[in-house]
């Protein structure tokens, strides 16, 4: 590979890494990144595919430019390409962090309201007599930089009183943790 074009490949497949759905590279782009690297399809997919497992493994063991690089030299990629992977990923791992931490499944939710109510269970389909309360609690939740009108939700839970003590219980501990390190 043209160690001039090298960081250009890496530097459109690290801009496009966090869109798992869609291709660094469109099907015409491809055919004349085949006809420019000499290389066949799959030989390109095979490049594409190793290139953006070695950022995604970057991302993972939050690894620093030079430790990526030396990491790289050692599993046998030549030193300049190597120091490409660095460069770009020098340049684009803050705003690649970002974006997937943006974007992230487990991203921590903000807790925008409660709503609640106490409900008392006074017979049973059986025909039974009993008195069981249980708590019914909606917590209205967003994510801290919305993604679209999805950005909202709600999450329903229906409490007994165990589970209700269990739950605040939870909730003084972890307040009693909040108030040490205040």
């Amino acid at each position: 590979l043209d160690a001039s074009r090298f960081p250009l490949l890496l530097q459109r497949l690290a801009a496009r890494l966090h869109l798992k759905a869609e291709r660094p590279f469109n099907q015409a782009e491809e055919a004349q990144l085949c006809e420019l690297l000499s290389l066949e399809e799959h030989a390109l997919s095979l490049l594409l595919g190793a290139c953006s497992y070695a950022f995604r493994q970057a991302i993972a063991k939050n690894c620093s430019a030079s430790k990526l690089c030396a990491e790289l030299v050692k599993a046998g990629f030549d030193t300049d390409k190597a120091e490409s992977f660095a460069t770009v990923w020098r340049e684009t791992a803050p705003q690649f962090v970002q974006q997937l931490k943006d974007r992230a499944a487990i991203a921590p939710l903000h807790l925008q309201a409660v709503d609640w109510r106490l409900q008392c269970t006074t017979a049973t389909s059986e025909g039974a007599r009993v008195q069981e309360p249980h708590c019914l609690m909606q917590l209205q939740l967003c994510e801290p930089k919305p993604q679209g009108p999805d950005g909202r939700r709600s999450v329903h839970m229906q409490l007994d009183e165990a589970q209700l003590e269990g739950l605040l219980h939870t909730l003084d501990a972890a307040q009693a943790q909040l108030d040490r390190l205040a």
